[in-house]
């Protein structure tokens, strides 16, 4: 398979071109083409997810990102689904950074108006006939596609209409969601300096305010289960809501929050984790992060460890009283778990709280979210470290 070089117009020569998902980024995506375009490669790959996860056999790309401009307004696409049962309800969303999505779904079921999509989308702002790209999500490709009904442009235009509801448009939208969890003998005040600064930088925030706790919690089993039924509740609203894996900023008790939760489940959770922000942890160091790498239950784990954090090494002595094998030193000494995706940052500058300000949360934290936020689990990810 190979796609055409552009004509002196600057678009592909007229007909379906066929096109491996890889081929089309390497193509469409290249910085060549202008630095704009390589802001597109992540949206693709989430996009070619997002389609083949509910089930698209194809999805044929038009436009203006097909063709030789360095800054396309948009990515043009239809979703072609087996049969109309496939395609998504209206309410189901598709979230880009730095780019618009216009997507219209139809069915092979549906030939006549497959046939007259195909017919609209490939005549240009010019009435001039163009190429599109066809990008198979099934292997082997399984259908041929048929020839464009002859139509007038009314026609055409009914035949869009009828289908807007079924197109989404996304422009900007919202990077992802971040939870934030604090820990206990506190009134979780950073919870609220951190909300101006995610939702200014683009992002859901959420945080996970338990209550004041006290240290009769770390020996008590029954209050640390009802505490992780609390959050799992609350995870599965957020989840339920927005349809995102949410990511994580959690200190001290709140990282004991979030391994009770993914050990509970095997590293195999309801909901899986985006990326991890920990401070102050007082998880222990061998715990299983390959495990829950491997299982898709997170993508990251980013731990700032400090030796002058008093407060880890006091904790982690009460692992013994109540045979609790979280417990640990990872706040001080690190997780040991030998992965590219588990990052630790070893700062003495830190104690168990004094990184909770907005000059770690500007400067540090919200920036390795935003490079993290379009890896999934097949990047390599060795240029954060």
């Amino acid at each position: 398979m190979s796609i055409p070089n552009f004509n002196i117009r600057g678009v592909l020569p007229t007909g379906i071109h066929e096109a491996t998902p890889q081929e089309f980024v390497d193509r469409f995506c290249a910085d060549e083409l202008g630095e704009y375009r390589l802001n597109y490669a992540p949206i693709i790959d989430d996009l070619l997810g997002f389609c083949h996860e509910r089930g698209a056999i194809s999805i044929l790309f038009t436009g203006s990102f097909i063709t030789s401009e360095t800054n396309p307004s948009d990515l043009d696409c239809i979703v072609v689904f087996k049969n109309e049962n496939n395609i998504p309800t209206s309410n189901e969303s598709f979230i880009a950074e730095h780019g618009r999505i216009d997507m219209t779904y139809c069915s092979v079921q549906n030939e006549s108006v497959l046939k007259n999509l195909l017919r609209l989308y490939t005549i240009d702002k010019h009435d001039i006939e163009v190429g599109i790209v066809n990008v198979n999500l099934e292997n082997p490709h399984k259908y041929s596609w048929p020839c464009y009904e002859e139509s007038s442009l009314e026609e055409l235009m009914i035949y869009r209409q009828a289908y807007h509801q079924r197109h989404m448009i996304s422009t900007n939208q919202k990077k992802g969601v971040i939870i934030a969890l604090h820990g206990i003998l506190s009134d979780a005040e950073w919870l609220l300096k951190l909300a101006p600064i995610a939702s200014s930088d683009n992002w859901i925030y959420a945080p996970f305010f338990y209550g004041k706790k006290y240290p009769n919690i770390l020996v008590s089993k029954s209050e640390k289960m009802a505490l992780l039924e609390e959050f799992r509740e609350f995870i599965n609203k957020i989840y339920d809501k927005y349809q995102m894996e949410p990511n994580i900023i959690a200190h001290s008790f709140g990282t004991y929050i979030i391994g009770n939760y993914l050990k509970a489940f095997n590293c195999e959770p309801p909901v899986s984790l985006k990326n991890i922000i920990f401070s102050g942890s007082i998880l222990a160091k061998d715990f299983p992060w390959d495990k829950c790498i491997k299982n898709n239950a997170v993508r990251t784990i980013y731990n700032e460890v400090s030796a002058n954090d008093k407060w880890v090494p006091h904790i982690e002595k009460t692992s013994w009283l109540v045979s609790d094998e979280l417990f640990g030193l990872a706040g001080t000494e690190g997780f040991t778990c030998n992965h590219d995706r588990v990052m630790n940052n070893h700062s003495l500058a830190f104690n168990h709280n004094n990184m909770l300000n907005e000059d770690i949360f500007e400067k540090i934290w919200l920036p390795h979210l935003n490079i993290t936020k379009n890896i999934n689990k097949f990047n390599n990810i060795k240029y954060l470290n």
